[in-house]
């Protein structure tokens, strides 16, 4: 009897030795208890930021376990915390944006997108002077915005001040319209992508633009229009009138002012005024027009640019609008150039805009047809909206 008690008793011992044993070895996850990720703070660290991974399944200690940083481990000083829902370890040298894995003895939890660092920049900025006092902007949107939450800043800086942080700006806001300018001031503005809610910041998008008037009505606050050759109102323009304030149309008698003009002897001619066939027009203060123009365009809200407007050659130059070449466009977009007397080697920028009317560029009845434009006109002289 003595035997069996005692044979009874060894048998438990060794049932209770087994189970003591089996609670030293690591379990692994089973379905259902995997390692989650659910959180990660902040949401845009840099290298060597400590960031604190929260979820579950994680065990109570680390062992062997580790954390992977888009495929880079931190190294085992560079944890501080490690509990079931909470790790704390530092971002490692090396490290790029991409999948944070907890690795629980083999078993990996869901990736986890984190953005560490700065965004990739944004990219080919450009500009269009909306008004006097008024610069859009757009820009190609930062190519980490395919994965991530991305803002713009937008800085502008005068000559001699420091940058002012404009506003901040979503992609689908584009274009972006910068308010209270001063024409004839060459401003640089930048744009600059970050995480949204992060303080990490991209390489500047930079462009340096000055705003510039936009007129849709002559000094009589008119339409813009000049006339066909056989018209008494006038085949000539003045892009600007000084005394007026707005562009002018004008007859032939007063041709020595034309900038441009319209000839429709045997086409539609149009373009600088010294080189159209009328009477005197060798004296005519004349325009050069840059081998840039737009023919297809919707809106003189639709051309932006990030060169300045003399990057061109400019040269006199004359269209015919009845050429081919200009068929089924739309509206017709000129950069040209004046030079006022006295300025030796300064020019004021403008863009010329013709608008198709239904019939063609040529709109009305004969004997009044006539072109009508809009036009961008830069005030101060030697300022191609651009500085290079």
């Amino acid at each position: 009897m003595k035997f069996l008690k005692l044979k009874a008793m060894f048998i438990m011992l060794a049932i209770f030795g087994l189970a003591l044993n089996s609670c030293e070895e690591t379990i692994d996850p089973i379905d259902g208890d995997d390692p989650v990720i659910t959180s990660i703070t902040p949401s845009n660290p840099s290298v060597g930021d400590r960031v604190t991974i929260t979820g579950a399944n994680f065990g109570d200690s680390r062992l062997e376990d580790f954390v992977t940083f888009n495929g880079v481990q931190p190294v085992a000083a560079d944890y501080t915390t490690w509990e079931d829902n909470t790790i704390e370890v530092e971002v490692p040298v090396g490290a790029t944006t991409g999948n944070v894995i907890v690795d629980i003895n083999g078993f990996e939890s869901n990736a986890y997108m984190l953005a560490i660092g700065a965004p990739a920049p944004a990219t080919a900025l450009a500009a269009n002077s909306k008004s006097a006092t008024e610069v859009m902007l757009k820009w190609l949107a930062s190519e980490s915005a395919a994965n991530f939450d991305v803002e713009y800043q937008i800085f502008v800086t005068a000559p001699g001040v420091d940058p002012v942080h404009f506003a901040t700006a979503q992609y689908d806001e584009l274009p972006y319209t910068v308010t209270d300018l001063t024409e004839g001031v060459v401003y640089m503005f930048q744009v600059v992508a970050n995480y949204t809610g992060g303080e990490n910041y991209a390489a500047p998008a930079e462009l340096n633009w000055s705003p510039a008037t936009r007129f849709v009505e002559n000094i009589n606050e008119a339409p813009i229009r000049i006339y066909e050759t056989a018209s008494g109102y006038g085949s000539g323009l003045d892009i600007f009138d000084n005394t007026g304030g707005a562009p002018k149309s004008l007859t032939v008698g007063s041709i020595v002012d034309w900038n441009m003009g319209l000839y429709t002897t045997g086409g539609t001619f149009f373009g600088s005024a010294s080189e159209l066939s009328y009477t005197g027009a060798s004296t005519a203060q004349g325009v050069e027009i840059s081998d840039v123009y737009y023919d297809n365009v919707e809106n003189l809200n639709d051309v932006f640019a990030s060169e300045a407007l003399n990057n061109g050659t400019f040269a006199v130059r004359v269209f015919n609008l009845s050429d081919e070449m200009f068929t089924g466009k739309k509206n017709i977009l000129f950069i040209v150039r004046t030079q006022e007397p006295g300025q030796s080697g300064k020019y004021n920028y403008a863009k010329v805009m013709v608008v198709l009317g239904n019939a063609g560029f040529l709109q009305g009845t004969a004997p009044n047809r006539y072109l009508e434009f809009i036009v961008s006109y830069q005030k101060t002289a030697g300022v191609p909206y651009a500085k290079d």
